[in-house]
């Protein structure tokens, strides 16, 4: 009975590691790049962001993100003069749902593909 105890409570603990592993694997494709929006490559169902660095065509502002280690991140606003304009803010993911949140604005969908340069988002789940 102590040896089935302590197998149980192995278990548990392997599968709190794969939970806690398939999170971060989740949000490590993400966390410390700026992503900027490509309303060009949206669809009436979808949003785009691509990875700065990667081939992003010529704007006269674009939108965007960066999400930081500790739950912080920042937000790019169009500035007046077509510049950017940041704002601190916060975020969280959890079932796919990424959501930023400043206290004006808030950028929030449901994650449909992540690769190392695109962020591809359902707008039909968008949470405001």
């Amino acid at each position: 009975m102590n040896k089935l105890n302590r197998i149980y409570k192995l278990c548990f603990c392997i599968g709190i590691a794969i939970v806690f592993v398939s999170f971060k694997n989740d949000t490590s494709k993400i966390v410390g790049k700026k992503w900027w929006h490509l309303k060009e490559n949206d669809t009436k169902n979808t949003i785009t962001y691509k990875a700065e660095g990667y081939n992003i065509p010529a704007s006269r502002g674009r939108e965007g993100f960066m999400l930081n280690d500790k739950k912080t991140a920042t937000i790019f606003n169009i500035a007046p003069s077509c510049g950017i304009a940041p704002i601190d803010a916060k975020w969280k993911y959890k079932n796919k749902i990424l959501i930023i949140k400043s206290k004006n604005n808030q950028i929030a969908f449901k994650i449909k593909t992540i690769t190392d340069s695109t962020i591809v988002g359902e707008l039909s789940s968008m949470v405001w």
